[in-house]
């Protein structure tokens, strides 16, 4: 399988949502609303053609596939190992135009 921006989203959502079991807990997580996830989830299980987790008013469980998938993929994307993996740091810098022309030309 070729690994693309939209399968490692796809993963991450899974995760989360399967890491919760709750739609809301893992929007905040990501950063998206309840909604957002559960139809990024949607798609992704769509275009896998397969269902990874049964979905109640009051529960979200992983189907047996969701939890193979969960099992599979949840050491490579754990945050700490994210984290560990992310050395680069940024440095914002903030200066009139000609004071950092005069900083870089030293």
């Amino acid at each position: 399988m070729l690994v693309t921006r939209t399968n490692l989203n796809d993963l991450a959502y899974f995760l989360a949502i399967a890491r919760h079991r709750n739609f809301r807990l893992a929007g905040l997580e990501l950063g998206v609303s309840a909604s957002a996830a559960s139809h990024a989830l949607k798609s992704f299980e769509e275009r896998a053609g397969v269902r990874l987790i049964n979905r109640t008013n009051r529960s979200v469980t992983l189907t047996s596939a969701g939890k193979a998938l969960e099992q599979s993929v949840s050491g490579s994307f754990s945050t700490s190992a994210l984290r560990s993996k992310a050395s680069i740091s940024f440095v914002p810098l903030l200066a009139a135009r000609s004071a950092s022309t005069r900083w870089s030309m030293r």
